[in-house]
């Protein structure tokens, strides 16, 4: 995420994406000596990423088949909804948190 125009880069060899968010909504992230920036926290990511799918941005998919979200603290996820200020995009964003919660919950039987 970014408060700057949305691009893409190389870090590491990996592709990355960055996508522009509202004032508002940047925080969330903490320093990360291994890559020599900020990451977003587990609950951070998974905000932005109902965010994005809410915006309709197609290449973002709010699917996480390959992370485990068995430790995730979902009231500290649903937190950031407060900072969203248009109920249109709030409510959105929170059908797209329930369906990954309970995506994960289905996935976790």
């Amino acid at each position: 995420m970014t408060l700057g125009r949305p691009s893409e880069m190389d870090l590491a060899g990996t592709r990355i994406a960055l996508h522009s968010i509202t004032p508002a909504l940047f925080g969330g992230y903490r320093f990360d000596s291994r890559v020599d920036g900020f990451l977003a926290t587990s609950e951070k990511a998974v905000s932005d990423l109902a965010y994005l799918k809410a915006m309709s941005r197609s290449r973002v998919s709010a699917t996480l088949p390959e992370t485990d979200l068995s430790g995730q603290r979902w009231k500290d996820v649903f937190n950031w909804l407060r900072l969203i200020p248009a109920s249109r995009m709030r409510e959105a964003v929170e059908r797209n948190l329930e369906r990954m919660r309970q995506q994960y919950a289905a996935d976790a039987d």
